[in-house]
Parts: structure tokens; sequence; C-alpha cells
């Protein structure tokens, strides 16, 4: 009798410590499974800035609103909009996955050089 509740003893410290594990490790499993769905699915935003001076800024962000206050602070968003301020977003490519995005970016960016000059944009 002794031997069979030393037994038992054994396999259920077993099946805790199996319980516990596969818990921990689905708590683990769903937090990474998450951060990888988020960074496979994240959208893309590509703008395009008219700024003072008839110069214009190309941009991508995944946090939007974020990105044009920073913009349009008096700070600016970057060195290009703190030296000519923006004006007004003349155009934005919305949702655009993160596999295309910066693709889509240097073609934009590229197109406006084409049309208003390499200097302005």
């Amino acid at each position: 009798i002794n031997e069979n509740n030393h037994s038992n003893s054994i396999f259920a410290h077993l099946s805790e410590q199996i319980q516990r594990f596969c818990f921990l490790f689905s708590r683990r499993w769903y937090h990474v499974n998450k951060f990888i769905r988020q960074k496979i699915t994240q959208k893309f935003t590509i703008y395009i800035l008219q700024c003072e001076k008839d110069k214009y800024y190309v941009g991508s962000t995944s946090h939007r609103r974020q990105r044009m206050k920073q913009h349009f602070s008096s700070r600016g968003g970057s060195k290009w909009t703190r030296m000519y301020p923006p004006v007004k977003v003349i155009k934005e490519y919305k949702r655009v996955p993160q596999m295309y995005y910066l693709g889509l970016e240097a073609k934009v960016t590229a197109e406006l050089m084409m049309k208003h000059g390499v200097n302005t944009v």
C-alpha cells in the first residue's frame, strides 16, 4: 500500500508539473504568436506633404496620427520638415502591407523628384 501511495504521489506531482508547464507555455506562445501576427499584418501609410517654399516630403509610418502631429508641430517631424514646415497633406496611400511600403515610398519619392525636381523632394 505504501508503494502505491508513493507512486500516486509522484504521478500527481508530475501531472502538476506538466500542467504548469503547459499553462506557462500556452501563455508565452499566445504572446509570441500575437507579436508575430502584428508584425506580419502591420499596415503602413505612405504620405506626401506639401511644404513651404514649394518643397515636398514623402514619408511612411505605421502610426499616422502621431507622425502627422510631429510633422505639423513647431519642432517638426524630420530634418526636412523643420527646414520647410508642411502646409498640407497632398496624398496618402493607406493600409500598405509591411512588405511593400518601403518600395512604394521609394517609387512615390522618385516620381515626385521627376515631376518637381530632385532638390525639392
